[in-house]
C-alpha cells in the first residue's frame, strides 16, 4: 500500500499547506518552552497580526509582495498560536491549591489513571477532582508505603488520599536526565508518598469500554501465561502483541536496546499498521470501488485500529499510531490524491493541539522521524539495486526500509541515547521482518488457545518463533563492535545535522519545471540550499574540533548531587578518576553522572582511592585523607583517622560526608579550611550542625541539597 502520490514534492510550499502549519505551529511551541512567555502578550501580539492581515487582504494592490507579506503574517500567527497553546496548557495544568510544597497533610480525592506498578514500594498517577473539599486540577504521582502490601485499586478507581503535597525537584546534575520534565510533559508536576493506611476506595470504577478492554488484555495474558513457559518468551510476546511489559527482564531489554530492535517490544505505528495491513489485504480480495464498500471498510479498519490500540492499553504511543493510521486511512480511501505529507502533517498538527507536550516526547519523535525518513528515502535507496528474483526484491525492500528508517532518527538517537547500533540494518530486517509473523501467530494463539491439537500447535509453533528472533537478536549483539558508545552530541549540534539534512532532501527533491524556473528560481535556491549544507558541515567540523580541544584540556572536579549517597568524579583530559560511597548501585551513579562524563569525552574509568600512587601534573595523593588538585589541598573529612592519625591543619576545600563522626566545633579548633563542603548523604541533624558552626567561624559553605553540585 503507497500512500504517496507520483511524483510528488515535498519541499514544494504550495502543495502542502498543512506542512506548513505543522512546522509553524512547532517551531512556536518550542519557543515558548524555552522563552515562556505570558498568555496576554502572545493575545495582544496575535490581535495585531490579526489586523494587519485584513488590512493588507483588503487593499486593492496585486503586488507578489502583498501575498508574500499576507503569507508570512499567516505564518507567524500560526507560530504564536503554537506559543499559545503552551500557555493555555500550561493554566489548565496548573494546580489551584498546593502550587509548591505543603508543609500540612491534605485531603485529596482522584481518578486512578494508570496501572498500579510495583517495585520497591506500589505507585500509581491520580488525576485530582478535589482538594480538601474544594475542586481542583492536575495530576499527582502517588507512591503508597511499603506496609501497604495488598493494594487492590484498579485503573479506573476513584479515591481518597491524604498526605503531604510536594512539588517534583529539577536535576541538580548536570547534563543529567530531568525527571521532573519528563513528568511535566506527561501533565505530572506533583507527587506525594502516603503513609500506611492513609488512603481508601471512594468509588469503584464503573463498566465501560476501558473496562471491557482491560478484561480482555487480562484474558489474553492468562493464556500466554499458560501456553509460554519460558520467561523470555512470555516476555517478548506480552510485549509485542498486548504491550505488556512488566514481564521484561533488565537483561533482555539491554540486548534488544544495544542492537537498535528496542522499538518492537513497545506497540507502536510498527504494530498497528502490521494488523492495518492484514485487514487491507483481506479487503482488497474483494476489489470494489463503490462507496459503499469503502465505507465499510473504512468502518472495520477503524474499529479494528482503535480496538487493538485500547486493548494493548491505549499508551500514548499506540494511541498516537492509531490517530496517525485514522488519517492515512482517510486519505487512501476518500483522498486517494492527497499526499501523504499534508496527511501526517495534519495527525500531527491534531495531536499537538490536543497536547503541545506531546513534541517533547521522544516517542513522538521517533516515529513521526522514522516515518516520514521511510517514505522519503525508502524509494530512493529502493531503486539502486533492481532485484530479479523475488527472495531477492523482498530482502532488499526490508534492507533499504532499515537504512532509510535510520537516515532521520540516528540524529535523535545519538543525542538521546549516547550511543548508536553498528548493525542496525541486521536488527531492522530481522525485526520487520520477523514482528510480522510473532504478532500475528500470536493473535492464533490467542484465537485457537481452546482448540484441541491446534492451539498446541499454535503453541509449539509460537515458541520456535520467538525463540528465533531472541536468538538472532542475541547474535547480533555478541558480534565484536556491537554498538558505539559513548558519543557526545549536543543541542546545537543536532539542530545543525537535522537543518543540513532537510536541505539534502530539498536537493534530491528539486524538479524545474520549465526552463525558465529553472534558469531562475531554482538555481537560485540550489545555491542557497548548497551554502547552508557547507556550513552545516563546518560548524559540526569546528563544533568536533572545540570538543577535542575541551577534552584535551579538562581538569574538573565535581561532588554529585545524589540522595543519601556520595559520589565524586575528577576529570584530567579523556581519564575519570572516581569516588562514591559503597551503598550506591550502578543505576543511580549512571543516572547522575554517566551523561557528565560523556559530556567531558571519558573514555577511561579509574576508581578513586587515596592509598594509591597517581602519576599526574594536576592530581596527588597526599595522604589517606587529602589530594591536592588544581594547587588546591581537600580533605576528605571521612577519610580521615581521628583517633590515632594526624589531623591535617589546614584545608582549601574540606568535604563533609555522611561517614563524618566528627562534631564540627571540636575538629574546626584545630583545622582551617578555607570552603566546606556538604554533600547530600548527610543527616538533617549532622548537615545542621556544621552550617551553624561554620557560620559563627566565618567559613564558607556549599551545601549540595541546597545550592546544587560543587564543581571546581
Amino acid at each position: 500500500m503507497k500512500f504517496y502520490a507520483k511524483n510528488n514534492q515535498i519541499i514544494n510550499w504550495a502543495e502542502f499547506p498543512m506542512l506548513r502549519i505543522s512546522i509553524g505551529f512547532i517551531v512556536g511551541i518550542y519557543i515558548n518552552q524555552v522563552c515562556n512567555c505570558t498568555i496576554h502578550v502572545l493575545l495582544a501580539t496575535s490581535a495585531i497580526m490579526f489586523l494587519f492581515s485584513i488590512v493588507l487582504y483588503c487593499s486593492r494592490s496585486n503586488s507578489k509582495m502583498r501575498a508574500r507579506l499576507l503569507s508570512s503574517l499567516l505564518l507567524s500567527m500560526v507560530l504564536v498560536f503554537g506559543m499559545i497553546r503552551v500557555g493555555l496548557k500550561n493554566i489548565s495544568g496548573t494546580p489551584t491549591h498546593a502550587n509548591g510544597e505543603v508543609n500540612t497533610e491534605v485531603g485529596v480525592v482522584g481518578k486512578i489513571t494508570e496501572e498500579i506498578k510495583e517495585n520497591s514500594r506500589f505507585s500509581t498517577v491520580i488525576d485530582i477532582l478535589s482538594y480538601d473539599q474544594e475542586s481542583d486540577r492536575g495530576r499527582v504521582f502517588v507512591y503508597f508505603s511499603v506496609k501497604d502490601s495488598l493494594i487492590d485499586y484498579e485503573k479506573g478507581d476513584i479515591i481518597r488520599i491524604k498526605g503531604k503535597i510536594i512539588t517534583l525537584k529539577d536535576n541538580a546534575n548536570p547534563m543529567a536526565f530531568n525527571y521532573k520534565d519528563y513528568l511535566k510533559f506527561k501533565g505530572i508536576e506533583r507527587q506525594v508518598f502516603l503513609k500506611e493506611k492513609s488512603h481508601h476506595l471512594v468509588f469503584k470504577k464503573k463498566n465501560s469500554v476501558f473496562t471491557i478492554t482491560d478484561q480482555i488484555r487480562n484474558w489474553a495474558l492468562g493464556i500466554f501465561n499458560k501456553r509460554l513457559k519460558n520467561k523470555d518468551h512470555l516476555a517478548v510476546a506480552s510485549a509485542m502483541v498486548l504491550g505488556y511489559r512488566e514481564y521484561l527482564s533488565k537483561e533482555l531489554y539491554n540486548t534488544f536496546s544495544e542492537t537498535g530492535a528496542v522499538h518492537v517490544l513497545a506497540v507502536s505505528g510498527l504494530h498497528v499498521g502490521i494488523i492495518c495491513m492484514i485487514f487491507i489485504a483481506l479487503f482488497n480480495r474483494w476489489r470494489n470501488d463503490g462507496p459503499l464498500y469503502k465505507s465499510i471498510q473504512f468502518v472495520v479498519l477503524l474499529f479494528v485500529v482503535w480496538s487493538y490500540a485500547l486493548i494493548t492499553g491505549g499508551s500514548p504511543a499506540v494511541l498516537r499510531a492509531a490517530v496517525m493510521f485514522t488519517f492515512l486511512l482517510i486519505g487512501r480511501l476518500w483522498f486517494r490524491g492527497a499526499n501523504i505529507y499534508n496527511i501526517l502533517a495534519f495527525s500531527a498538527l491534531c495531536l499537538l493541539i490536543y497536547n503541545p507536550y506531546l513534541l517533547f516526547q521522544l516517542s513522538f519523535q521517533l516515529s513521526y522521524l522514522a516515518l516520514i525518513s521511510i517514505l522519503f528515502f525508502q524509494p530512493i535507496i529502493e531503486r539502486w539495486w533492481d532485484t530479479k528474483h523475488w527472495i531477492f526484491t523482498r530482502l532488499w525492500q526490508l534492507t533499504t526500509v532499515s537504512i532509510a528508517a535510520q537516515i532521520l532518527v540516528f540524529p535523535i538517537s545519538i543525542y538521546y541515547f549516547h550511543s548508536f547500533p553498528s548493525y542496525f540494518i541486521l536488527s531492522g530486517i530481522a525485526a520487520v521482518f520477523l514482528a510480522t509473523f510473532i504478532l500475528v501467530m500470536g493473535l492464533m494463539v490467542l484465537a485457537f488457545d481452546s482448540v484441541l491439537l491446534i492451539g498446541d500447535w499454535c503453541a509449539d509453533l509460537y515458541c520456535l518463533l520467538i525463540n528465533l528472533f531472541v536468538s538472532i537478536i542475541t547474535s547480533i549483539q555478541n558480534l565484536p563492535f556491537h554498538s558505539f558508545d559513548q558519543i557526545y552530541f549536543s543541542q546545537q549540534s543536532l539542530i545543525t545535522l537535522y537543518l543540513g539534512l532537510g536541505f539534502i532532501m530539498f536537493l534530491i527533491n528539486v524538479k524545474p519545471r520549465s526552463y525558465k524556473d529553472k534558469l531562475y528560481t531554482k538555481v537560485k535556491r540550489i545555491r542557497i540550499a548548497k551554502v547552508v549544507i557547507l556550513s552545516c558541515i563546518i560548524f559540526l567540523l569546528v563544533n568536533n574540533l572545540a570538543f577535542s580541544k575541551r577534552v584535551r584540556n579538562n581538569q574538573k572536579l565535581i561532588v554529585y548531587d545524589i540522595f543519601k549517597g556520595s559520589l565524586i568524579d575528577v576529570f584530567i583530559e579523556n581519564t575519570v578518576y572516581s569516588m562514591q560511597s559503597t551503598e550506591l548501585d550502578s543505576k543511580k551513579v549512571s543516572y547522575a553522572a554517566s551523561s557528565y562524563r560523556i559530556y567531558n569525552g571519558s573514555k577511561h574509568f579509574e576508581e578513586l582511592s587515596l592509598l594509591d600512587s597517581i602519576q599526574q601534573s594536576s592530581l596527588k595523593v597526599i595522604d589517606t585523607a587529602t589530594l591536592l588538585f588544581k594547587n588546591r589541598y581537600i580533605v576528605f573529612m571521612d577519610k580521615l583517622d581521628l583517633v590515632h592519625g594526624v589531623i591535617p591543619c589546614f584545608s582549601d576545600i574540606l568535604l563533609v560526608t555522611n561517614g563524618t563522626t566528627q562534631l564540627p566545633y571540636d575538629f574546626l579548633k584545630v583545622h582551617t579550611a578555607v570552603k566546606v563542603v556538604l554533600d547530600n548523604s548527610l543527616d538533617y541533624s549532622v548537615r545542621n550542625k556544621w552550617i551553624k558552626e561554620c557560620k559563627n567561624r566565618g567559613i564558607s559553605i556549599h551545601d549540595i541539597r541546597k545550592d546544587g553540585v560543587f564543581i571546581i
